[in-house]
């Protein structure tokens, strides 16, 4: 009689857990080199969770979770554009002093659904390679996370 009832329970919390389900869905985009003005008019600041970042290639992979359903939603990876200064070392590039700042932008399109969604961002990072040959450290914010919050990467 207890094994039913244990097995009823067990049930009973996968039904529970099966009932919410996140819709998983991929974007796919490249990194916008922005100067100061232009990186401020299109940072849209929708809230969203990211959950994991890793680069594989010259891909920066991102899982994100946010609330929506009913309208598109647009990402950004957003990136200030540097002045273009390389220091030489012994006829060597010195690689540059402090991460790349990327900025994840999320635009819900004034959607006001709260269906839990989730989504596989993908963003290709060769704009970077632009200014710089070597590896390059990156930090990824959002507006929505903490100051001092983020993920610190290299894209090698």
């Amino acid at each position: 009689m207890k094994k039913g009832l244990l097995f009823a329970a067990l049930l009973a919390a996968l039904a529970g857990v099966a009932a919410v389900s996140w819709e998983a869905q991929s974007w796919r985009g490249t990194v916008e080199l922005v100067d100061a003005d232009t990186l401020h008019r299109r940072l849209r600041q929708d809230p969203l969770r990211l959950e994991h970042a890793f680069i594989r290639g010259h891909d920066l992979h991102l899982r994100i979770r946010y609330e929506g359903g009913a309208q598109p939603h647009e990402f950004r990876l957003l990136a200030r554009r540097e002045p273009k200064v390389i220091i030489w070392r012994d006829k060597h590039p010195v690689p540059p002093p402090r991460p790349h700042v990327l900025y994840l932008s999320h635009h819900a399109n004034g959607e006001r659904s709260h269906t839990p969604l989730e989504a596989e961002l993908v963003f290709d990072l060769r704009p970077l390679r632009q200014d710089w040959p070597g590896p390059i450290p990156l930090r990824l914010g959002s507006p929505h996370l903490k100051e001092g919050a983020g993920f610190e990467l290299i894209l090698k």
